[in-house]
């Protein structure tokens, strides 16, 4: 089913995207695809279990002589720096009812930087 729906709502090489992946079904069906994908989730275990599903499905397209692209890893969360990837310049600190900073961090709702580092990490340019 969802094959049909991705191939339907996308041709080969857009971007299809799951911000509540999972298990990574639909980053593994896009990438079957020939399609770019990004997957995120709040799950460490989510997160994890995408990786091996992703990593597995590389190795059969490389048996079956298909094309397949590299992907990378990007922890946001509170128990990661931010810094290692170079996104902290819109990483804020969280204001809580009586205007002290938290210690919680939140990514701030700047939906142009935020659209720019996601064209960032798929290297593409936007339409204008």
């Amino acid at each position: 089913m969802l094959e049909r729906i991705i191939k339907a709502s996308s041709n080969e090489n857009d971007i299809v995207a799951d911000f509540f992946c999972g298990s990574g079904t639909t980053p593994a069906v896009a990438e079957k695809l020939g399609r770019k994908w990004i997957g995120a989730d709040l799950g460490k275990f989510a997160i994890h279990t995408t990786r091996k599903r992703m990593i597995g499905v590389q190795r059969q397209l490389k048996e079956d002589g298909k094309d397949f692209r590299a992907f990378e890893i990007l922890n946001l969360g509170k128990y990661e720096r931010a810094h290692y990837i170079g996104v902290s310049s819109f990483i804020e600190p969280r204001i809580d009812a009586n205007g002290r900073k938290s210690k919680q961090k939140d990514i701030s709702v700047n939906s142009v930087r935020q659209e720019a580092y996601i064209y960032q990490l798929v290297q593409i340019q936007p339409a204008n």
